[in-house]
């Protein structure tokens, strides 16, 4: 009798324990968990995405949280996607992903407390797409759904709004030196200036941005592919991608950072035709407004141009006297808010591919941010 009373309580500590040890898994359609950015939600328990600046968040009650995520890049110096996660608003870890479906540890050891989560992808769609699977967690953690914040912004871009390169720290090459080449350990869209001003205002961050896209034209010269012709697809490479559906996620102000790949061909001597890109630029305006009708817009340049490269084609002048009459333009139809402010120009060292550094990108940030407060008056 004894024997059997000490191998059933033997049972029963070891089922104790197997249940303690148990995960359970938190499907990625739970109200509990929180998307922002441009995602494909056909499949609500297998969500897609490319972007970088997508997010998913929650707030759990546990000590530690793992993501199962389906990785679709092929893994090689340009195409392995990273995250920026971060735990109670702090950055814990830069989070390297694998082709195919992984489980991955965001955070452990924590206080069994409730904490926010968040994942940043910090690599752009060139880098490979994603699908989220659902967090995965000890038995026993709860999930919350974070609170949104009262303000929204979304920023159009392309490759320095990406964050291309802004890991790197590199000295002027030597005249005519190309540079480095992408690699995508190198992008962090977290540290970008757009990503820095959202955060800086407190405001819900999104962003439609692709390395060497423009609007009239890309920088290899072609007109296919440009950011108008992608902006509302979700995937912007797939003419069948789903459609996003704009009325989702209205923001209040949507800022425009485009043109320095429009007029990069003329390097080679394929001469932009300035009117045919003012055109293109308005029509994108007035296609934004009409998604938007009270959103502020804001039409900006400088940071990646100057007047003394391509020699003798004084680009940055000219791109913003383009930009400064669709803002003209806007203003004469009784469009009252729609603006235009230009950035200081980057300096040394530079990121990847004569791309702003870290460094360049927190001043263009610190001083974009005060222009947004001015003309939202935001608090």
């Amino acid at each position: 009798m004894k024997h059997f009373i000490l191998v059933s309580l033997a049972f029963l500590m070891n089922a104790t324990g197997m249940a303690q040890n148990k995960s359970i898994v938190f499907p990625a359609d739970a109200p509990e968990i929180v998307y922002a950015g441009r995602i494909d939600f056909t499949n609500p328990v297998r969500p897609s995405f490319c972007y970088s600046g997508v997010s998913i968040k929650t707030i759990f009650t546990g000590t530690e949280l793992h993501m199962l995520l389906e990785d679709f890049a092929t893994g090689d110096e340009r195409t392995t996607n990273y995250f920026t996660v971060l735990v109670d608003e702090k950055v814990v870890q830069t989070l390297q992903t694998t082709t195919g479906k992984q489980s991955y540890l965001l955070a452990s050891g924590l206080v069994n407390q409730r904490h926010s989560i968040e994942l940043f992808k910090r690599t752009e769609c060139l880098v490979g797409s994603c699908a989220f699977l659902g967090f995965k967690a000890p038995h026993g953690t709860i999930l919350e759904k974070p609170v949104e914040k009262k303000y929204r912004i979304e920023f159009i871009g392309d490759s320095f709004t990406c964050g291309y390169g802004n890991e790197a720290s590199i000295a002027p090459p030597p005249e005519g030196n190309p540079g480095t080449g992408f690699h995508s350990k190198n992008e962090n869209h977290y540290l970008s200036y757009s990503a820095i001003t959202s955060r800086t205002l407190n405001a819900e961050y999104r962003c439609i941005a692709y390395s060497g896209r423009g609007m009239y034209r890309n920088n290899t010269g072609s007109e296919e592919g440009t950011l108008p012709k992608i902006y509302s697809r979700v995937f912007p490479d797939d003419p069948f991608s789903v459609s996003w559906d704009m009325k989702k996620e209205l923001p209040d102000v949507v800022v425009i950072k485009l043109g320095a790949n429009d007029f990069y061909p003329e390097a080679n001597g394929d001469e932009l035709d300035d009117a045919a890109f003012t055109q293109t630029y308005l029509g994108f305006v007035e296609k934004i407004r009409s998604c938007y009708p009270k959103a502020k817009i804001v039409c900006v340049t400088g940071a990646s141009m100057s007047d003394s490269w391509p020699v003798g084609r004084n680009c940055l002048t000219r791109i913003q006297q383009d930009v400064q009459k669709v803002v003209e333009s806007r203003k004469a139809t009784g469009d009252k808010e729609v603006y235009y402010f230009k950035l200081d120009q980057q300096l040394p060292p530079y990121g990847e591919d004569w791309h702003a550094s870290l460094a360049t990108h927190q001043r263009m940030a610190e001083q974009f941010a005060p222009f947004i407060k001015q003309i939202t008056g935001w608090q």
